[in-house]
């Protein structure tokens, strides 16, 4: 979840906001930001709910996980360009969007795991 940190410090800097409810936008800490790359947390959550978690020795299945509600806080808002392809341009898919993943076979899309429930 480093994106949430960092996407907080360059909105708010170190004021604490979190007692409010008024968010206002200050960029205070936009100006100590250079370049930040992140998002693995969103394609390890992507990962673990098409294809499940492993855990100690045993794995929780994609059918399981994808009941988290905070696993679906994991991924890149439908606004954000965070999938590419080899040539560097962004893929254009709402990870939201239910056709993608059957268009993709995602989790409960993938055949065997349909096949399972």
């Amino acid at each position: 979840m480093d994106g949430l940190v960092t996407r907080y410090f360059a909105r708010y800097g170190s004021a604490d906001v979190l007692n409010d409810n008024e968010f206002p936008v200050t960029g205070a800490g936009a100006s100590y930001l250079r370049r930040v790359a992140s998002n693995l947390g969103s394609i390890t959550a992507l990962v673990n709910m098409t294809s499940g978690m492993k855990v100690g020795f045993g794995r929780i299945p994609p059918e399981v996980l994808l009941t988290f509600p905070s696993a679906y806080q994991l991924l890149a808002h439908p606004l954000n360009e965070w999938q590419y392809t080899t040539l560097g341009k962004p893929l254009q898919r709402d990870l939201f969007d239910i056709e993608i993943w059957r268009a993709l076979q995602y989790s409960i899309f993938r055949p065997e795991v349909a096949e399972r429930i």
